[in-house]
């Protein structure tokens, strides 16, 4: 953690008292004479990125310049900034005058939840926690937080310079004698975390497969992320995310759907199952299930029952990428399908779950979107089917 001190309205490291940090949304600077570095925090805490104040990059990872150093140069040397508005939520009533600043926002939902995840780190702190997040996750917020900072803006947004974002820190923390702000840390163990703290529910019951039929499958979709099984449409995919052709992406799109419904028809031939989607762009009609999706800027106006329904669902299936942290961990079990250019970031969309680990190893089913509808299938009924294959038992049972 860095510790903070107000000096004629410059917000300093006290320990370093030539260095001057700014807020600017996601990123905050700390500025020493002519250079500018990344403030600690996040992916930065493990790949520093420092540059010149006019944005000369003079130290980084290379391999990931291009989705966090050249960003935080943007915010920094950004003159126009993105629109932005705050509020402050009181939760507990907290009187102290130390605080502790856990700033959670980022444009990548997954990256954004895992900073918020770090607020565990200080449950027990003495003085006030503080989290500044986007209000798409204050229903994520664990009770023991003091207080929230919501800042209003675009999801994508929160990556760019949002006007007022530092004048508005700066004025709530000249509230406290002690600030110190925390160095979010994306490799914590999160087996060690509460997580139902975060999600409000408690995970699925593993007891209920048992019951039998009828299984409860949700299909996370979301109009960006597709299961496209042969190799010449995962290339167009790659083709769409730089050209954003419409009539490619409704082409993409067809192409999954059809994947879904070949999948439903050969898991329907054998178990009997209440099928639903959940998720984010409506996209294609998806007429042969129960249809739940969510414009964008609505979801996460739905997301705390979409919560409710993780947590009583025998499965979940999606691709890498359509909020699979949070139905990873409330479902009986789970399907990502991985594409092979997010094989690298292979685990990080799940999250540990507090069973046997052999469980695990049978629920939590990590495949390539190149698996046929059929051999999905295969995997869904053999999940469902053969349960007791996770039903462990501990030595003292």
């Amino acid at each position: 953690m860095a510790d903070l001190v107000i000096r004629e309205d410059k917000v300093i490291l006290l320990e370093e008292s030539h260095k001057e940090v700014r807020f600017h949304g996601h990123h905050v600077s700390v500025t020493n004479n002519d250079q500018v570095e990344a403030f600690p925090s996040g992916h930065f805490y493990a790949h520093p990125v420092e540059i010149t104040m006019d944005g000369t990059i003079l130290k980084d990872n290379p391999h990931f310049r291009n989705w966090l150093t050249e960003p935080f140069v943007k915010s920094y040397l950004d003159q126009v900034g993105s629109a932005a508005s705050f509020e402050i939520v009181a939760k507990t009533g907290s009187k102290s005058n130390q605080a502790i600043v856990l700033n959670c926002l980022d444009a990548c939902y997954g990256h954004a939840l895992y900073k918020l995840f770090n607020s565990a780190r200080y449950e027990h702190f003495g003085g006030k926690l503080i989290v500044i997040v986007h209000p798409n996750f204050q229903h994520f917020v664990p009770d023991y937080v003091d207080e929230i900072w919501l800042v209003q803006t675009t999801f994508r947004n929160q990556d760019d310079h949002l006007n007022g974002f530092h004048d508005f820190v700066l004025t709530q923390l000249k509230r406290y004698n002690k600030i110190q702000l925390a160095e979010v840390d994306m490799s914590i163990d999160l087996g060690e975390v509460d997580l139902t703290a975060f999600t409000k529910v408690s995970p699925f019951d593993f007891s209920q497969f048992a019951k039998g039929e009828p299984y409860e499958i949700i299909l996370l979709l979301r109009e960006d992320r597709m299961w496209l099984t042969s190799k010449v449409d995962q290339w167009l995919y790659l083709v769409w995310r730089k050209t954003r052709l419409r009539s490619l992406k409704k082409y993409l799109l067809l192409k999954e759907r059809s994947n879904y419904k070949k999948l439903i028809k050969r898991v329907n031939r054998s178990i009997r199952v209440n099928w639903k989607s959940i998720g984010i762009g409506k996209g294609l009609s998806y007429s042969f299930l129960q249809d739940q999706r969510m414009d964008y800027e609505f979801f996460t106006q739905q997301e705390d029952k979409w919560c409710e329904q993780y947590a009583t669902s025998h499965l979940c299936i999606g691709v890498h990428g359509s909020n699979m942290l949070i139905p990873s961990y409330l479902s009986g079990a789970y399907i990502s399908l991985v594409p092979a250019f997010k094989i690298a970031n292979y685990s990080e969309d799940f999250l540990p779950r507090k069973e046997p680990l052999q469980r695990t190893l049978f629920t939590a089913r990590n495949l390539s979107t190149s698996n046929s509808p059929g051999e999905i299938a295969a995997h869904v009924v053999g999940i469902l089917q053969g349960y007791l294959h996770g039903n462990k038992k501990s030595l003292s049972d």
